[in-house]
């Protein structure tokens, strides 16, 4: 996949969650160019703060654009085994191949 501006940020972004939160850890990923996947590990320890994420935007501020930051309606799946954590690293890993099948590609 070649990553636009665009693409190049959520990339960078994610790179990027572990040094805001020092209790994740990253695993496979993909930018595609309309949405990402990614594994991310959330573990406990005494030094790290656990923070969760719910459906929100930032409060809006007269002197900005209103931009969300988190993707509403967005999917998520707690991964419980090893053979599940296989099967959604390889879905992943291989998604780009898929994307000729995508409804929003064009040549």
């Amino acid at each position: 996949m070649i990553l636009n501006d665009a693409g190049i940020i959520a990339n960078e972004c994610w790179l990027q969650i572990p040094e805001h939160f020092p209790n994740a850890i990253l695993h496979e990923h993909i930018v595609m160019p309309n949405y990402m996947h990614g594994i991310i590990e959330l573990i406990q320890n005494d030094d790290a703060i656990v923070v969760g994420v719910e459906n929100f935007q930032p409060l809006p501020n007269a002197a900005q654009p209103q931009r969300p930051i988190w993707q509403r309606n967005y999917y998520e799946h707690i991964i419980r085994n090893e053979q599940s954590y296989q099967t959604i690293s390889n879905y992943i890993i291989n998604n780009p191949t898929k994307w000729k099948n995508d409804k929003f590609f064009v040549e």
